[in-house]
């Protein structure tokens, strides 16, 4: 699926402009949400450089260039949240990996990343 240039911009303004967040990712994989042919947001995958330091340069880099955000648990693992212009923004940090998901609402949010985490700890 393309992303639309108002998700590009989105991405390439709170993730690569900052160069702390950039520099500790190593890979990045993007797919849109959509139920019955709606939109409900995004969802990213990035693989850090350094599963430790690089994970916490980039969590400390992604709360900085979004601002306030609250603690979040989805089952056994936690994430954070934020609102930023209209959407709400989940960030969970799985090993050597951060998942980011931005929906159009709260639930949404709860729903993918609750998802997430069932089937990375799942045995």
């Amino acid at each position: 699926m393309i992303l639309s240039p108002d998700a590009k911009n989105q991405l390439k303004t709170l993730f690569f402009d900052e160069v702390d967040v950039a520099a500790s990712v190593s890979n990045v994989a993007a797919v849109a949400l959509i139920r019955q042919n709606d939109p409900i947001g995004a969802l990213m995958m990035l693989r850090v450089s350094d599963p430790v330091v690089g994970n916490m340069s980039f969590l400390d880099g992604f709360r900085s260039a979004i601002g306030d955000s609250q603690i979040s648990r989805w089952g056994p693992i936690s994430g954070s949240v934020t609102q930023l212009e209209g959407r709400v923004w989940g960030v969970l940090p799985l090993q050597t990996m951060v998942v980011v998901a931005v929906t159009s609402n709260r639930s949404n949010l709860d729903e993918v990343m609750t998802a997430v985490v069932e089937r990375f700890t799942r045995r």
